[in-house]
């Protein structure tokens, strides 16, 4: 099928049945012409398509809903329902690290924010990997973790990791806000948030549980700490913030 679409392009959807089930209406597949094969097209992917949005202001050029909609990447984006649900209703039953690593990753090359919905978003024993140049964008923390954005960590190393080279200072140009980063248990020398080698990193109104240490910034400069939750407790946690040079991290 090609896209995007023009309403001009589509046939008469007037009596057309939508699937219930999958919210699809059926149409042609316009790239072949008017003889073309039937296909089919989403209701959400025929607005996306066929419709555009024009900012107010002088010089301003419109935009179609698809384009426009992927300067943002949302953690859920290649996600299963069943995941979604998951999230959303803060269960934790699924594994989602493969998805939200899948999204960070495509956040990445395109330089776009990764947002994060409220709910809770399970990483089994998984260690994310921000990387750089992106901003992580969650719903709000709470030290309840029963609603915003959750994070939650049940392996032995860090929950969330930012690796860049020793001895590099590399301009990771980072803002991490409005979550909570959770580790089930805790691990001698692991953080809920580890960074190595990183400029330039932000973590805003943040909270971080769980694991030995709150927070690692190895050899990290220019980092801003600014609203964050660090839950320490003599049972559970060396300390808060270790800031650390190399070999013992």
């Amino acid at each position: 099928m090609s896209l995007p679409l023009l309403i001009t392009d589509l046939p008469t959807l007037a009596g057309a049945t939508v699937d219930a089930a999958t919210d699809v209406v059926p149409i042609v597949d316009v790239s072949n012409g008017p003889n073309g094969k039937a296909s089919k097209i989403t209701v959400q992917e025929l607005i996306a398509n066929t419709s555009s949005f024009l900012q107010s202001g002088t010089g301003m050029i419109a935009e179609n809903e698809q384009s426009r909609g992927r300067w943002i990447v949302y953690a859920t984006d290649a996600m299963t329902d069943a995941q979604r649900a998951d999230v959303r209703a803060f269960t934790g039953a699924l594994d989602v690290s493969v998805a939200v690593q899948a999204a960070i990753d495509y956040a990445f090359t395109i330089g776009a924010t990764l947002v994060f919905p409220a709910g809770k978003y399970y990483v089994g024993t998984t260690t994310l990997v921000f990387k750089n140049k992106v901003t992580y964008k969650g719903a709000g923390k709470d030290n309840a973790r029963a609603k915003g954005t959750v994070i939650e960590y049940a392996g032995t190393s860090d929950a969330v990791q930012v690796n860049n080279p020793i001895d590099s200072s590399t301009a990771a140009n980072i803002t991490i806000e409005d979550l909570w980063i959770h580790c089930t248990q805790r691990t001698a020398g692991k953080a809920a948030f580890a960074d190595v080698g990183s400029t330039f990193l932000a973590l805003h109104r943040v909270g971080v549980s769980g694991n030995d240490y709150g927070i690692i910034l190895d050899q990290s400069e220019l980092a801003d700490i600014d609203e964050c939750d660090i839950e320490v407790t003599a049972a559970s946690s060396t300390a808060g913030v270790w800031i650390v040079n190399g070999d013992e991290h």
